[in-house]
Order: C-alpha cells, then sequence, then structure tokens
C-alpha cells in the first residue's frame, strides 16, 4: 500500500467507482473488524473515505485524526438525506471557516 494512493472502507458494490479511481476498496464485517481495518489504514495511506454506516463504528478515532494533517479521513454520504454524513461536513465547515453554512440549500 502506498501513502499516495487512497483507501475506502465500504461496501464493495457500491464503492467500485473508487476502485476504477485507483483506492483500495476495504469492506469490514460490524465494528470491531472496521476498527481494525481503519487502523491499519491510518498508517499506510494519506486519504481514506469512509461511508457513513461504517463511520458510525469509528467515529472516535475519526475525531483523532482531525488535529493532524494526515491522513485525511473524508466521510461520504451512502443515501440521500444522510443526515450523519451531512452533520458531520457541516461541523468541519464551521470548524474550519468560523461560520455555518446552509448545507442543505446546496444539495449536499
Amino acid at each position: 500500500m502506498a501513502k499516495d494512493n487512497f483507501a475506502v472502507i465500504g461496501d464493495k458494490d457500491k464503492m467500485l467507482i473508487f476502485s476504477l479511481a485507483g483506492g483500495e476498496i476495504f469492506s469490514p464485517n460490524g465494528e470491531k473488524d472496521t476498527r481494525a481495518v481503519l487502523g491499519r489504514l491510518l498508517a499506510n495511506f494519506n486519504q481514506i473515505f469512509i461511508t457513513s454506516d461504517y463511520a458510525r463504528y469509528v467515529s472516535d478515532i475519526i475525531e483523532d485524526t482531525k488535529n493532524k494533517p494526515y491522513p485525511i479521513v473524508t466521510i461520504l454520504p451512502v443515501r440521500e438525506n444522510d443526515n450523519y454524513a451531512t452533520d458531520k461536513i457541516k461541523q468541519e465547515v464551521k470548524k474550519t471557516l468560523g461560520v455555518d453554512l446552509a448545507l442543505d440549500d446546496l444539495n449536499v
């Protein structure tokens, strides 16, 4: 695994597009496996995408990465109106810019 590549944690069937773009796809089984997989990926990738259904299992680990330059962990919504992913994006925008943007109007 190379640092210039990226990893995706999510259902393989839904994440195939990332594989075509050069990413490595991981589909853990449950919370314990998700924690183990993410732990390994943090040491080997600079960019990690994780779908919101898996991110819920490891929110504490993701939060710990926020104060480090790498890896960058991005939560992806898995369905329309995915409040978990949208709320996390809003929190990051507010933290970065200091203002709360109306992301609902942007269909994020």
